[in-house]
């Protein structure tokens, strides 16, 4: 993860990394390269604050949603998301607890969610997802 963490401010600005239900794409890096990212944010405290450098959270969340339909916690996220934008009011910062909840990025350390999308491993996953995201019109 190339960013910053400032423990006094619990606050982390993962770069074009990791973004709310979302994360970058993988011009240079490996799809073990976006896993280690996300594993390194995941051993934060959750109640840390994620300040992504772009505001893609809605269109994130249409993408999670077809990923991860049943999530209730993403459900209840996008409600707030589509009110937020609705009061042109910012999604970022993120909060990292919500993120480990919502985010289908952070989904792929969950044993479950590897099987209920058939995935061999957390790294197979992760690089799926974000082919799966290049390719997403939603």
């Amino acid at each position: 993860l190339i960013g910053f963490y400032i423990p006094e401010l619990k606050a982390l600005f993962p770069g074009d990394a990791i973004f709310s239900l979302g994360c970058g794409r993988l011009f240079e890096g490996t799809g073990e390269d976006l896993y280690d990212s996300f594993a390194e944010a995941k051993k934060l405290p959750p109640d840390t604050l994620i300040y992504c450098s772009h505001e893609y959270t809605e269109k994130n969340a249409l993408f999670a949603l077809s990923i991860d339909k049943n999530n209730a916690h993403l459900k209840s996220y996008y409600k707030n998301i589509i009110e937020l934008r609705a009061n042109n009011k910012p999604t970022v910062p993120s909060l990292l607890s919500l993120e480990l909840d919502a985010n289908p990025f952070f989904q792929v350390f969950k044993p479950e969610f590897l099987r209920t999308n058939n995935y061999n491993n957390a790294v197979e996953a992760i690089t799926k997802l974000r082919q799966l995201k290049d390719k997403f019109k939603g």
